[in-house]
């Protein structure tokens, strides 16, 4: 009897964990039918078993389908102790089904509660930009991002569960809404940031960094690939299951040993080298391109063209020659050619523009 009961107990936490297999589900149901007085608790149980194989939804509503549920709940655990325990007070008990009782009953309670509060999927909302365009979005939590030319943008439409999780790719700057609870991440292609609520701008891929406007951030050197395997993990066990599991953004950062990260503060930045994975920080303001208050610091040209045409939104070529050198300009709030002529004048070089498409020429880097 002790040995069937931990059998029993070692099944429902399988069942629990959602690594029960249908040999072993058929095996649970076996024992039901083997003790008397089961009927109902085989039906509960038959009825579970299909709900998490299909993703069972009930179609009457919530507040029905948590009323039937927590019926259910209550008459599977009385099932229970009416399985393991005699049906007269007066019987004496083995004194393996007291213990198994109890496992039974937090096993399959525990299973119900997590079952109940299930996650629902997640809506993702995707919003992008061309060259040029700028977006202002508001997020569920309230949150503010500015949103950057040539970039790209996904949210869900509600933030539920541990965290806050959006997926970037470009440029962009957000003002997120304070929750120490519901910490913010943003997945970018080479790197996440981590935030419970400040302003700071990301660059994920022309000048791949962050620089903060306010409060402290969080930086670790992590592909979003790998971070998107962990998420889609946990996604895949929950539908498979239908139960809950709480995976934070955090946990990816631990596979395969310990990341890069770097902390940020007001006034700071740190820039992500995507090939050697060095985090480098220093001080300097982010920058405040929603206002055309665009400046380069020590920039290659051909980087700066490439920003310059995510800003402006016209196409920018640049000469070989000069691609490669390294300029600072001060921030300026001015049209795209007085830019472009102040780039000039630093290689002693002219710009024209031919159709459509601005060319910038000049002397080499030593010169």
């Amino acid at each position: 009897m002790e040995n069937e009961a931990s059998r029993i107990a070692e099944l429902l936490r399988k069942y629990r964990s959602g690594s029960l297999s249908e040999a072993e589900k058929a095996e649970l149901l076996e024992y039901a039918e083997t003790h008397a007085g089961t009927k109902a608790l085989l039906r509960d149980m038959r009825r579970s078993f299909r709900e998490t194989n299909l993703g069972h939804v009930a179609q009457d509503g919530a507040a029905h389908h948590e009323a039937l549920d927590d019926t259910r709940a209550t008459r599977m655990r009385a099932d229970i102790w009416r399985w393991v325990a005699p049906e007269k007070a007066i019987r004496r008990l083995p004194r393996w089904r007291i213990p198994a009782a109890a496992v039974l009953v937090c096993l399959l309670g525990a299973a119900y509660f997590l079952q109940r509060n299930a996650t629902e999927p997640v809506t993702w909302q995707h919003l992008a930009t061309t060259a040029g365009e700028h977006q202002r979005i508001v997020l569920p939590d309230s949150s503010v991002v500015y949103l950057n030319g040539n970039s790209t943008l996904s949210y869900p439409q509600k933030f539920s569960g541990v965290q806050r999780v959006v997926r970037l790719a470009g440029e962009a700057f957000f003002d997120v809404s304070h929750n120490p609870q519901q910490p913010f991440f943003v997945v970018g292609k080479d790197f996440t940031t981590k935030v419970l609520g400040t302003a700071f701008n990301v660059d994920t891929d022309l000048a791949p960094g962050i620089a903060v406007a306010e409060g402290k951030v969080q930086v670790v050197r992590i592909p979003q690939a790998t971070v998107q395997q962990t998420l889609d993990r946990a996604a895949s066990w929950q539908a498979r299951v239908g139960l809950r599991q709480p995976v934070r953004v955090e946990e990816a950062w631990a596979t395969k040993g310990p990341r890069d990260e770097a902390f940020v503060t007001a006034a700071q930045y740190v820039l992500v080298d995507t090939v050697s994975g060095i985090l480098e920080v220093g001080q300097g303001s982010a920058p405040n391109w929603r206002a055309g208050e665009l400046a380069f610091y020590n920039a290659p040209i051909g980087r700066i063209a490439k920003q310059l045409t995510r800003y402006y939104g016209e196409e920018i070529v640049v000469d070989e020659t000069i691609s490669g050198c390294e300029v600072t300009l001060p921030a300026m709030n001015k049209p795209l050619e007085h830019v472009l002529s102040t780039l000039a004048r630093l290689r002693q070089g002219s710009v024209v523009k031919i159709q459509e498409t601005w060319h910038l020429r000049g002397r080499g880097c030593g010169s």
